[in-house]
């Protein structure tokens, strides 16, 4: 049986579909670990098959001709296994296969309310929930009087709790137990009794097992900056 003809049209082909797939997926953050579905582990098998092929042409191209076009299609055909896979991640809901561990994993908004629930150090802080989402966590508080240090201002103890618990919550909320294991602070305006304070958490980075956030702290009446946060987490491999 002979092989198909390789056009340079059918590398444009692949172009096209890679692009018009990417348009629908988000922005790649993390390493992709292969998995939740058969579909998709057969995409990601594909994709090694095709890599070793790749590189099994270029190096029969060292002592034979071999046509460009054959190593550049080959290219081209795993790149786009590795984002049809991305988009079988997206289209295959994990609720309709109750073996993918992500279907039983909660939303952040529970994992919070679960967290808010015991975390009674936040709670006598005051502290409110504004926003949480998947790797983000907003949060508010009121410096009060027992909050106060020899100064007359918030002890830097407050303003560094009240961005841990933004770091805490922003951490769990992909649904894996995380916990801190460096985080450092910066204090840039002192906070009087009455002032309002808010805590917004971001993700900068999340992988498998580590995770990245920086949380900005400023007061809600004219969004000046009182302390930036970073913190590392370590993500355990335990579920809420």
């Amino acid at each position: 049986m002979p092989l198909p003809q390789l056009n340079e049209t059918d590398v444009v082909a692949l172009e096209k579909a890679i692009d018009k797939m990417n348009e629908t997926l988000p922005e790649m953050k993390s390493f992709i670990l292969p998995g939740g579905h058969t579909d998709i582990s057969y995409c990601h098998i594909a994709r090694c098959v095709c890599r070793r092929a790749e590189r099994a042409t270029l190096k029969l191209a060292e002592n034979e001709k071999v046509e460009e076009l054959i190593y550049k299609y080959l290219n081209r055909l795993s790149d786009y296994l590795f984002v049809l896979s991305r988009k079988l991640t997206k289209i295959i809901t994990p609720t309709k296969f109750p073996g993918n561990r992500a279907c039983n994993m909660k939303s952040p908004k529970d994992v919070v309310d679960m967290m808010m629930a015991k975390d009674y150090f936040s709670q006598w802080l005051g502290i409110e929930i504004l926003e949480t989402g998947s790797g983000i966590s907003k949060l508010k508080m009121t410096v009060t009087k027992n909050m106060l240090n020899g100064f007359g201002i918030a002890h830097g103890g407050i303003t560094y709790s009240l961005a841990d618990s933004a770091l805490a919550f922003a951490s769990n909320s992909h649904g894996r137990k995380s916990v801190s294991v460096e985080t450092s602070i910066s204090h840039l305006v002192s906070l009087l009794e009455g002032d309002e304070i808010i805590a917004e958490a971001k993700e900068e980075n999340c992988s498998n097992k580590i995770g990245l956030y920086s949380i900005k702290v400023y007061k809600s009446s004219d969004n000046s900056i009182v302390a930036l946060f970073k913190g590392t987490v370590y993500r355990t491999s335990k579920d809420w």
